[in-house]
């Protein structure tokens, strides 16, 4: 009789002792699940707000460079120099404008003027991008890369010349040019469309 009555006593214990840690497990995960809940919820409002954060500061920044860009070319808009595919004394009264006008907006990349007669005029700002200077092949102490587009004895030629920070020739190159800018998209709706015009992102394919 006793050892029955111990036996149910230690069988109590055991459910007893067995509902109290299933009851702690559950617990247990109930308080994880919402903690993990929660968190989730957190970290995704937190990254919400940290993207709109930088997509206004990148919205802002466009702003910016669009403002930027647009008084550049009004500026530029009021010199007679460029009128007409520069000589080489237009060069020499052009160029330092040009140049100092890119580095008062480090992010230009360049300024290029389509003429219509197919003639092409561009300075490059070789420091707005390593990549740039990669694929143009500068040499170190190169700072700006004018590139001309004009015809010569009926042949469509691109001179190619280099110069430092000073503006002083490293090298220059000529080549025969199959680039025509009266063709390209961004000429041909300047053409059409009084005042600033922007369009989308251009690539050259390197002219």
């Amino acid at each position: 009789m006793e050892n029955s009555r111990n036996g149910k006593t230690v069988s109590i214990r055991v459910t007893v002792l067995t509902l109290f840690l299933l009851v702690v497990c559950v617990s247990v995960s109930l308080v994880l699940g919402l903690q993990y809940h929660f968190s989730c919820g957190l970290a995704e409002s937190a990254a919400e707000n940290s993207f709109l954060g930088i997509s206004e500061k990148v919205g802002d920044r466009i702003v910016a460079l669009d403002r930027q860009s647009a008084n550049l070319v009004n500026v530029l808009g009021h010199f007679q120099g460029l009128e007409e595919l520069p000589g080489s004394y237009q060069e020499r009264v052009s160029l330092p404008l040009l140049s100092a006008a890119m580095e008062d907006n480090p992010n230009l990349y360049a300024v290029y003027i389509g003429y219509e007669n197919g003639d092409f005029f561009e300075v490059i700002n070789l420091e707005s991008s390593e990549n740039v200077r990669r694929e143009l092949g500068a040499a170190p102490n190169d700072r700006w890369v004018l590139i001309k587009i004009y015809i010569h004895d009926g042949e469509r030629i691109k001179q190619s010349t280099y110069l430092d920070h000073n503006l002083d020739i490293r090298i220059s190159r000529v080549e025969q040019a199959i680039y025509d800018p009266t063709v390209r998209p961004w000429y041909l709706d300047t053409m059409e469309t009084p005042g600033v015009v922007k369009t989308g992102p251009y690539m050259f394919s390197h002219i």
